[in-house]
């Protein structure tokens, strides 16, 4: 079997910090039976006798050789810490890695080079108290869309106003979200979000942008519109939720100021 076809998805992975082998045994288990690996397939593809990896796997070894697990680890195509169940990558790097991994190679080119070109623009901000910002555009005169168009936003002087927990912002284009949002605004978005009453998510649904908030309708969570009382759709059924609204700000000829604050 080619590696590229390999199903890694690590995500049900065993991790257990009081027993690494037992975490390893599991996890060497389970990509197998993914991938309809017999012991001998294993020891094809990871250099390893068929004597050591049935030891390994059905014997009474309380440990096991470096070599034995990085062979295994670099047969797999997948980190080390993900097969030991180790824990040494924080989980949003172990899931980015986890998602990248399984996408073709193009794709995995294409967000190498987005990477590559967001260093650049990193590179040349004289301030690091940078955030990205991004540019969606509206169309027809109503409803706004998704674009690749990203620029950075320096928040040296307004850095009280940033919830840890606010990782991009959004310029918002147009009228669509009158009164409430103005043409201009820069909305701060927090990752996850809150089931409380009154938190606005930027949501993305057939490449639009909408701003929207949880209710309950004939007994179903939906995602509705903020302006569009016509507009709301299941949740679950949306396309990505970029995130929670936690602060407004906007620019000014003396920097950003403070629109409406929720943090």
């Amino acid at each position: 079997m080619e590696k590229e076809n390999y199903k890694r998805n690590t995500e049900n992975f065993m991790t257990n910090q009081e027993n690494f082998m037992l975490a390893f045994r599991s996890n060497v288990e389970r990509f197998a039976k993914d991938n309809n690996l017999t012991i001998k397939n294993l020891s094809e593809m990871s250099d390893l006798s068929f004597a050591t990896l049935n030891s390994f796997l059905y014997g009474n070894a309380k440990d096991c050789k470096l070599s034995t697990a990085i062979k295994l680890s670099t047969a797999f195509g997948i980190s080390l810490d993900e097969l030991v169940g180790a824990e040494t990558i924080p989980e949003e790097m172990r899931n980015g890695l986890n998602i990248v991994r399984n996408f073709p190679k193009r794709t995995q080119y294409m967000i190498h080079w987005l990477l590559k070109y967001h260093q650049k623009l990193m590179a040349k901000q004289k301030s690091k108290n940078v955030m990205h910002i991004m540019k969606p555009q509206v169309r027809h005169g109503e409803g706004i869309y998704v674009t690749n168009h990203f620029e950075i936003l320096d928040i040296t002087d307004c850095k009280e106003l940033i919830a840890p927990s606010v990782f991009i912002s959004m310029y918002l284009p147009g009228e669509v979200y009158m009164p409430k949002y103005a043409p201009g605004d820069i909305l701060l978005l927090a990752r996850g979000g809150y089931n409380e009453t009154g938190v606005e998510y930027v949501m993305i649904h057939e490449k639009r942008i909408y701003i929207v908030k949880k209710e309950q309708r004939n007994g179903i969570e939906v995602y509705s519109d903020i302006v569009n009382p016509y507009f709301s759709i299941a949740v679950g059924e949306e396309d990505k939720i970029v995130g929670y609204i936690v602060n407004v700000l906007c620019e000014e000829q003396n920097g950003l100021r403070e629109v409406r604050g929720t943090i």
